[in-house]
């Protein structure tokens, strides 16, 4: 008996467990900017729950979602907070960048217009409005913006956004080469090419191309010319040529017509291309997809069906092709992409060996460093299977400098 009534006395005297503080807002927003977003999801939402009134608190659990890829649900808090709080200026730069990504472009204007006239000096509307219209093309307009955003508030975040808005609207010049090795008895292959961009105006582009190749035995080159036009809101029509009179190996002839639409985080491609060789020409068909899940997350897929004729009679053939690639962004200048192509890997550096019905698997990867001082540097490698037993190595460096 003694026993059981110590047991109860010392039961009956201890402590409840103290229950875990309520999480602080500084703890919540802390997690945020590390990137740790579900995380931070999470302890918003139990702020929120405790107290609805808290306004900003709200606003964070918008920009969380949307950072999570949760559009429609970061829409309806940033639209919660401005019911009760219309003139709530966080709240309405949340809300124009979500419609942005949602691709309801004139609704997100008339946000963050509103948004301007109730601060016009806040960095964050500012930067903003410079992300819309830079994402429309209309890339004047986002550099004063942004410009003005920065004089305001010179943040790193704001002036990377500065790097991003300038390297869209600036003049480039271009330059990759490539190695090729093979496993078949050929002598490794070369390939340079150089090319110059300008911003005639916002909705014009033009560009001048020279390429220069040894391979196969054959040194070659070639050189044309394009244009790029641009409809509000995301539409773009691009037209290149490419010629080299008495190439064996670099086609005689290259027309490319690509256009795109974008809307919200969706692209769709398509495009015509012609490729002449002596004697054997290609037709080729390509529509095509990229989609950003997040900011720093884009996959890309495209489809080729190239029709190729031969010199003789009745000699016409069909292929097709594709490729599927990921990209990811490891920093705020690091890109990282991985990617499989089944058939012809790439029309662009197309040659002999891989016209028509070509049976080949090839991987690849690429990684980008966008530096200050708007250059970037990409290089990316490649390895390629043909059901000949035969492969192909290539390693290509790329310098894109901005002016």
């Amino acid at each position: 008996m003694l026993p059981a009534l110590l047991l109860a006395s010392a039961l009956l005297g201890t402590p409840a467990p103290q229950a875990a503080p309520p999480p602080t807002y500084e703890e919540a927003v802390a997690l945020a900017r590390r990137g740790e977003f579900r995380e931070a999801l999470d302890l918003f939402r139990r702020i929120v729950a405790a107290a609805p009134g808290d306004h900003d608190s709200r606003v964070w659990l918008a920009r969380l979602l949307g950072f999570l890829g949760r559009s429609s649900e970061a829409e309806a808090a940033y639209r919660g907070v401005l019911g009760e709080n219309p003139k709530h200026v966080d709240a309405m730069v949340g809300l124009g960048g979500t419609l942005v990504n949602r691709g309801r472009y004139a609704e997100a204007l008339e946000v963050l217009a509103s948004a301007e006239s109730l601060a016009p000096a806040n960095p964050d509307v500012l930067g903003a409005l410079a992300r819309a219209y830079r994402i429309l093309g209309r890339t004047s307009l986002a550099v004063q913006y942004i410009e003005r955003a920065v004089a305001i508030a010179p943040t790193g975040e704001q002036r990377l956004a500065r790097e991003q808005i300038l390297r869209a609207h600036a003049h480039r010049v271009e330059s990759t080469g490539f190695l090729e090795r093979f496993t078949f008895a050929v002598p490794q292959a070369w390939n340079g090419d150089v090319a110059v961009n300008l911003r005639v105006h916002d909705r014009m582009r033009i560009s001048a191309r020279g390429q220069w190749q040894d391979k196969f035995h054959a040194r070659e080159t070639r050189a044309g010319g394009g244009i790029e036009w641009r409809w509000p809101p995301r539409t773009t029509l691009a037209a290149s040529v490419l010629t080299g009179p008495g190439n064996t190996v670099l086609p005689r002839t290259d027309v490319n017509v690509e256009a795109s639409h974008a809307r919200g985080r969706a692209e769709w491609l398509a495009g015509y291309r012609y490729i002449g060789f002596p004697g054997v020409s290609a037709s080729v068909v390509s529509p095509g997809m990229t989609f950003a899940i997040r900011d720093t997350i884009q996959i890309w897929g495209r489809y080729y069906l190239a029709s190729t004729s031969y010199a003789g009679p009745d000699e016409r053939r069909t292929s097709h092709s594709g490729a599927v690639r990921g990209s990811v962004a490891a920093t705020t200048r690091l890109w990282l992409s991985g990617g499989y192509a089944r058939g012809t890997e790439s029309f662009e550096t197309l040659s002999p060996d891989r016209i028509g019905e070509f049976d080949a698997d090839t991987v690849f990867w690429s990684v980008r460093v966008d530096l200050p001082g708007l250059t970037s540097l990409a290089a990316g490698h490649e390895h390629q299977w043909r059901s000949t037993g035969t492969g192909m190595d290539r390693v290509t460096l790329s310098l894109v400098q901005r002016f």
